[in-house]
């Protein structure tokens, strides 16, 4: 990719993100266009259309959310499970406006598939150091990730720190010791 092509990608991806956090996403394409200082035509040409942008976006995020997890492999104590969950949750929060329903968009399998196997290992170092109860799946994991979309959906605007409290419930409740759990593991989602 040229240099100024890929200048002008960088804009339209910061700008998508400024103005879908600001009007979320009915906001138009004219305006990302003005924010990124491009044309109307430099982004559909890149672009060709919303979803396609927020696919990329959704791309961006999970190769970010994944370089972090990967990051704390190895970590002290099998702490890196918990760094990476309370990390997603901030990047949510923060990214409220667009960043579940750009998810929600197709997106790679290897990039879902590589996050899920990181998350996998996290988890085993996790329970391997004890800090986390042996009979919780990766899958699990994944689900405590999603849950946090009603959480923020309802209170980022009143109360900010609500995730974080419910990240700490969502965690005590992943922890040895805490009751059993009384139905199987899910399988697929």
């Amino acid at each position: 990719m040229r240099q100024d092509a890929a200048r002008n990608r960088d804009r339209i991806i910061s700008a998508a993100c400024a103005v879908f956090a600001e009007r979320g996403l009915d906001a138009c394409v004219e305006d990302i266009a003005r924010r990124a200082e491009v044309g109307v035509g430099t982004l559909y040409r890149r672009f060709p259309t919303k979803e396609h942008l927020l696919r990329q976006i959704a791309e961006d995020l999970l190769r970010e959310l994944l370089e972090g997890a990967r990051a704390e492999l190895g970590a002290a104590d099998g702490a890196g499970l918990e760094r990476t969950l309370r990390q997603c949750a901030l990047l949510q929060v923060s990214k409220r406006g667009y960043m579940m329903r750009a998810f929600d968009t197709a997106m790679p399998d290897e990039l879902r598939t590589a996050f899920r196997a990181t998350l996998g290992e996290l988890l085993t170092e996790a329970q391997a150091a004890g800090t986390i109860r042996p009979d919780v799946t990766t899958l699990d994991v994944v689900m405590v990730l999603w849950s946090l979309r009603g959480v923020i959906d309802m209170s980022a605007d009143t109360s900010p720190a609500a995730v974080q409290r419910y990240m700490d419930l969502l965690l005590a409740a992943l922890r040895p010791g805490a009751a059993p759990l009384t139905h199987p593991p899910v399988t697929n989602i």
